[in-house]
């Protein structure tokens, strides 16, 4: 095939079948495959992005690292359009099929052309026009048939390239509209057909509509002037609109302009100063940052080593007040997951399912129970003093003061309790006994689910690594699956055991607490009755 001449790593050799389609040996294994070996390590770079929680983001990642290895990104989607042109391919609705051959050739024309006009060192032709054919043949030719629709190229082409993003949608809109300036609702529903071949071929086609347009069609339809006609002012509204089949595509051009943005900020994982890229920032915690190259291992390794350092202190403190903490208190709407999340997703709501104010009486005891072992202290540190003082003579001033803590009467200045105001403590005191007794309850269920819920992870992922150890070695694509949902589900275990953790501490101090007020009823029944 002319025009490719980029090397290739020792061992491997170019071949053509007889309908001149591109195929690769592999001497060392005696193999031969469809793909570039530069297109396989990127293939596997890609796989790696997959952790990304947020499926429009993951695809743009993904789709710019793609744009960043064949070098699309360097490519004007003007130039483009002119060597479409002068390659014979008119502008605008056209049928039809292109051969392999002729497809190489018009690309291998569009980067010699680019190469023309600006950044001529930094394109590698040969390498580049030989890995687009190979993507190109990946979306829109996987079976390997020998032909390329000429709309497929145009859109993935105008895509990939470089410019705009509503400079695309007047570009593409001229592609499929029809000689009076409208899309009727076949043309339209053919644009987004072509459009979700690009994440199908990366394994994000499910998170845009699937196979299925009608919802997107029907959508597009509803606000047109004219029934079943999408003029072009009604057509760029739309797509601004960023409907979700296409939502990827403006995402794509954030992502490309986020590359350059430098934030002020530290990452808390990596140590990068300043952050280049997405900036994370957490919703919870105050000042904590997280960059875009952060791993899901540096992740996991932060995790751990901040929970053994919490679970490590032995130092009961007086809780700080809100406004001095590290993290700032949210209502818990504010932190529920947004729309098209995983429903699997780690951090899911659905694992809690307290009553409605169990944290802020949690917060109450625990600071309560804090304050408490603050006096227990104080006091156990009197005691000492005065059985010092009761070493050195003064006997009178110390046997007063255990008495006064046996029977809880207060200074003569402060009078004593009126039996009216006792009952009145006795009754908030059997009060918060039922609060403290059904809140225990409420965590020991929450801890039973939870435990519950990791026992049954347990089960999937026994089962995942069932199916992964019989899968056949051909099968990639669902040995990546099994991979992935083996991570997340690895991931959402982490995040429920730790939470079960929490639970037991927290059912601990409460159990604690319940003692001391149960102790003090029966001191405040006795002193009633006597």
């Amino acid at each position: 095939m002319p025009g490719i001449t980029s090397l290739l790593p020792d061992g491997w050799e170019r071949s053509e079948t007889t309908n001149g389609i591109l195929y690769y040996i592999n001497h060392e294994t005696e193999t031969t495959q469809w793909d570039h070996p530069e297109m396989i390590s990127l293939m596997e770079e890609i796989e790696g992005l997959s952790n990304i929680k947020y499926a429009a983001y993951r695809t743009a990642m993904k789709l710019r690292t793609i744009q960043k290895k064949t070098q699309l990104y360097l490519v004007d989607l003007r130039v483009a359009k002119a060597s479409l042109v002068e390659e014979g391919i008119k502008d605008g609705y056209i049928e039809g099929n292109l051969s392999t051959a002729e497809v190489h050739k018009i690309i291998t024309a569009i980067f010699i052309n680019q190469t023309g006009n600006r950044n001529s060192q930094l394109i590698d032709v040969s390498l580049a026009s030989e890995l687009v054919l190979n993507w190109i043949l990946n979306v829109y030719d996987p079976g390997r048939m020998g032909f390329v629709p000429i709309l497929s190229l145009k859109v993935g082409l105008a895509v990939m390239s470089s410019e705009k993003v509503q400079e695309k949608y007047r570009y593409l809109f001229s592609q499929f509209s029809n000689n009076h300036g409208f899309l009727d609702s076949k043309r339209l529903k053919l644009f987004l057909q072509e459009m979700l071949q690009i994440p199908k071929h990366i394994y994000e086609s499910a998170s845009f509509s699937g196979s299925s347009v009608e919802p997107a069609v029907r959508n597009c339809l509803e606000g047109v002037s004219i029934p079943e006609r999408v003029s072009f002012e009604e057509f760029i509204e739309w797509m601004i609109a960023e409907p979700q089949t296409i939502v990827w595509l403006p995402t794509l051009h954030r992502l490309a302009v986020s590359e350059t943005v430098k934030h002020e900020a530290k990452c808390n994982v990596c140590k990068m100063y300043p952050i280049v890229g997405f900036r994370y920032r957490c919703l919870k915690c105050f000042n904590f940052d997280l960059c875009q190259s952060t791993q899901k291992e540096d992740i996991k390794d932060f995790a751990k080593v901040m929970r053994n350092k919490v679970s490590k202190k032995k130092k009961k403190k007086t809780p700080e007040h809100p406004s001095k903490g590290r993290f700032i208190p949210i209502d818990m709407e504010d932190a529920a997951p947004s729309e098209g999340e995983y429903e699997d997703s780690v951090d899911a709501g659905s694992a809690v399912k307290a009553f409605p104010g169990t944290h802020d009486k949690l917060e109450s005891y625990a600071a309560r129970l804090a304050n408490h072992e603050v006096k227990e202290e104080e006091q156990v540190t009197r005691e000492d003093s005065a059985m010092t003082r009761l070493a050195m003579g003064d006997e009178h001033h110390p046997v007063q003061q255990y008495a006064k803590r046996l029977t809880r009467e207060p200074d003569v200045m402060g009078g004593s309790p009126s039996p009216t105001d006792m009952m009145k403590d006795l009754a908030v005191s059997n009060q918060e006994k039922q609060d403290l007794e059904h809140l225990i309850t409420t965590l020991e269920s929450d801890n039973r689910a939870l435990q519950s819920q990791i026992n049954s992870i347990h089960q999937l992922h026994q089962h995942s690594q069932t199916e992964q150890s019989i899968t056949p070695l051909g099968d990639l694509t669902k040995e990546a699956h099994l991979r992935r949902q083996r991570e997340r589900l690895e991931a959402r275990e982490e995040v429920l055991e730790e939470h079960n953790y929490q639970l037991q501490v927290q059912v601990h101090r409460l159990r604690t607490l319940l003692q001391q007020v149960q102790g003090q009823l029966e001191l405040q029944r006795s002193q009633h009755w006597v």
